[in-house]
């Protein structure tokens, strides 16, 4: 960005300015820049070693200005930092997120087949698409909690929670009465892709509606003991909030599965699944606490 005030290579046929006066710059330069050409490079070469504005703008709105001596600085600084901002994605790209790509299901999007899709939603277990995404997002972090796979940091529990479940998995449950005709594509319009979404997850409308509510607490203890996550996800919709309240000392036994560092991940969907019916917007809460790591509350 060149301050204001810079002299352009139009203003050289501007004789009335005594700056571009061929006669001035003849008397007091030398005669080889009498032509047009000679001035039009010696505004040029004047420009180029002009001062230049850089300004740096955050992410977070945070700026940094530099002035810089010449056009060739200014393009040297600029080369810099989109070489440095390059370098920061490759190398922070987790493994561990990475892998999530191999999971079943996870070559496409959870919600309409879009291949590649490149976010997540950690508390569904799911990876969708950009478009998708932005539908999520609008749903509230009550009801999906959105990242992206390359440029969000996640927590460890985050990644095993992803593992555990992926497309697949969800889709199994989310949509087990779904007639496949139905289920947007990628090419449908986002109208669709919304009214699609919001049933699925907001209206619970493709649920299997048998709730267990007589073996509920069976069928998830014997769920955890076998890594049955389909089970695990179908109790927890339908009944985390009764789960919770007898949360810890109600039920010694599944407190104690639960308090197994192999299950804190089914913790801590205990706690998002509580909110899919809560319409105020809640953060990350957890439920125990872990020497190292961070404190997990109910």
């Amino acid at each position: 960005k060149k301050p204001t005030g810079l002299k352009s290579l139009d203003d050289v046929n501007q004789t009335s300015n005594p700056m571009f006066d061929r006669t001035a710059h003849v008397k007091d330069i030398s005669p080889d820049l009498s032509s047009v050409e000679s001035l039009k490079k010696l505004v040029a070469d004047e420009n180029d070693n002009s001062l230049h504005e850089l300004i740096i703008i955050s992410l977070d709105n945070r700026q940094w200005q530099f002035q810089l001596c010449s056009q060739n600085e200014l393009l040297e600084w600029v080369t810099a930092i989109e070489d440095q901002i390059k370098n920061s994605l490759v190398n922070n790209e987790d493994p561990k997120k990475s892998s999530l790509v191999t999971v079943k299901g996870n070559s496409t999007c959870a919600d309409c087949g879009e291949n590649n899709p490149d976010w997540a939603s950690i508390n569904l277990g799911i990876i969708i698409c950009i478009e998708c995404s932005g539908i999520h997002r609008n749903l509230g972090s009550h009801i999906s909690k959105v990242r992206s796979l390359s440029l969000d940091t996640w927590a460890d529990k985050h990644v095993q929670i992803m593992e555990a479940i992926g497309n697949e998995i969800a889709n199994s449950v989310w949509e087990e009465e779904l007639e496949k005709r139905s289920k947007p594509m990628p090419n449908s319009t986002r109208k669709e892709k919304e009214k699609f979404i919001h049933a699925k997850y907001v209206l619970k409308t493709f649920l299997n509606h048998d709730h267990r509510r007589s073996t509920f607490r069976n069928d998830l203890i014997k769920a955890i003991k076998y890594s049955d996550m389909k089970t695990v996800i179908s109790v927890l919709i339908h009944h985390s909030n009764e789960i919770s309240r007898k949360f810890p000392f109600e039920d010694k036994e599944l407190s104690s599965l639960l308090l197994e560092k192999e299950n804190l991940k089914i913790s801590q969907m205990l706690v998002w699944y509580k909110t899919l019916t809560v319409e105020a917007e809640q953060e990350d809460d957890v439920i125990l606490h872990e020497a190292g790591d961070e404190s997990i509350l109910l």
